[in-house]
């Protein structure tokens, strides 16, 4: 057992082991920020400087709506971590679901909360499409793009602009410069980062600048909360869907069948990697999206939110409806196990954690 003892501690504090184990598990949460920057292989303009900038003229461009005022922006606001901090999501009218922070959306295999699409440039097109979000008019916008010339000549004078004969090739091209800059947004490195990278490193004093609190919620997310299982790896998250325990229905009293119907939409989208936008001559991105099949067990699965940042990014849950990290914990802790599905994998069980358990927990996921 690896002794974690801190000259920083009082007397009274008690020793903390993590055993090797634990520390492996620990281990795969980085590194962080990634050091690896894979190209998107359906976006022949990934990484490119000027698709780049494009991307981030128009992410802030409301003439891109319908009614000229909202941007992508408005949901997706830069001083709340890429949120807009509200329940659901309020472009053109309220939608049904909460905007998810595009901090290190690069890093994901699905996009929406019932994984409707797997590219990020066709993510944004969906958003732009929306009729609760953007509601763009594609013949409108290229007018307005001739007529600022000044504000979008590289964009104008691009060839698969040029060539573009129909309005979905115009609409992947705009979608794939927002994904271009959409990409670049990484989050910074946190303080459980520095921890993971001292207690890999033997580091101790910088080891001990990590609460007692921090440590005791790490060894709980790993051990009895089996947190890790779903929010793994350097993201926090394994990107995929899960059965939570949370309602069904939206706001309108509808069903949201989550990722039963995101699989049905991502298989007939001309914008997901399996249709004719896909820029991958390798086929090497279809892949998954191939392979994924349709469940009965996906009926309410909902994507596994990535918890880095976690404290800027409240309400939480795809409808919004968990107010802070409280009542996140208390749902783990008191879940309801007729809620969830008999047919799917049973992690889920309450947890009945105590006063000082929740408290440690929540130190903990505040520190990512």
């Amino acid at each position: 057992m690896l002794l974690l003892s801190f000259s920083s501690f009082s007397q009274t504090q008690e020793s903390i082991k993590f055993s090797p184990n634990e520390i492996a598990v620990i281990s795969q949460f980085g590194p962080w920020p990634p050091t690896s920057n894979i190209p998107d292989l359906t976006n022949s303009l990934d990484q490119d400087p000027v698709a780049i900038q494009l991307g981030e003229t128009l992410f802030f461009d409301t003439r891109l709506s319908a009614n000229n005022q909202v941007s992508c922006a408005t949901c997706h606001q830069p001083k709340k971590s890429f949120t807009d901090q509200n329940p659901l999501s309020a472009g053109l009218d309220l939608g049904t679901r909460n905007t998810p922070s595009l901090f290190n959306v690069r890093q994901k295999n699905w996009y929406g909360w019932g994984g409707d699409i797997d590219t990020l440039w066709g993510a944004s097109i969906r958003a732009l499409l929306s009729p609760f979000e953007m509601g763009i008019n594609i013949k409108k916008v290229s007018t307005y793009l001739k007529i600022n010339d000044y504000k979008y000549r590289d964009l104008l004078s691009h060839q698969k602009w040029k060539t573009a004969q129909t309005d979905q090739e115009k609409l992947a091209f705009l979608g794939k410069l927002l994904a271009s800059y959409q990409g670049t947004l990484i989050s910074p490195k946190s303080e459980f980062d520095l921890f993971r990278e001292a207690l890999l490193k033997q580091d101790k004093e910088q080891m001990s600048r990590y609460s007692q609190a921090k440590i005791k919620g790490l060894k709980l997310f790993i051990g009895k909360g089996n947190c890790h299982f779903c929010h793994s790896g350097p993201l926090f998250s394994n990107n995929e869907f899960a059965d939570i325990g949370m309602s069904y229905f939206d706001r309108e009293g509808k069903v949201d069948k989550g990722r039963y119907q995101g699989i049905k939409n991502l298989k007939k989208s001309p914008f997901s990697s399996l249709g004719i936008h896909n820029d991958d001559t390798s086929n090497q991105s279809k892949t998954l999206a191939k392979h994924v099949t349709l469940k009965h067990r996906n009926f309410g699965e909902f994507m596994v939110p990535s918890l880095r940042n976690i404290t800027f990014t409240a309400p939480y849950m795809h409808q919004g409806s968990l107010a802070n990290l409280d009542a996140v914990i208390e749902h783990y802790s008191n879940i309801d196990e007729e809620r969830l599905h008999t047919d799917g994998i049973a992690i889920l069980k309450p947890l009945n954690l105590s006063a000082e358990e929740k408290a440690n927990l929540k130190a903990f996921l505040e520190s990512l």
